[in-house]
């Protein structure tokens, strides 16, 4: 597997193929599906929530209503108490 021109050298693949296992003995019905049409969608969702992450975690880095936003969820406050009139 030191040359290869799959992207993670085929961890999709295996991944899927221990799902099946996994599955398998646990007496569960087993679909078949296109693996690699499959592994694409996955893949595909996988990088569109990873740029909506990253997305997010810019704005609260380099804007006051982001970070707000962050902390009050972190802390579970309810945003409609605090006073959002910012003076600088």
């Amino acid at each position: 597997t030191a040359f290869t021109t799959k992207k993670d050298y085929g961890r999709g693949e295996r991944e899927a193929q221990w799902a099946t296992a996994q599955r398998t003995l646990h007496g569960l019905k087993v679909t078949e599906t296109k693996s690699n049409t499959n592994h694409h969608e996955h893949s595909e969702i996988a990088e569109q929530a990873k740029r909506r992450a990253e997305a997010a975690r810019l704005k609260e880095l380099h804007t006051l209503k982001g970070h707000v936003e962050s902390v009050v969820k972190l802390k579970g406050l309810d945003i409609d108490t605090i006073q959002q009139h910012y003076t600088l």
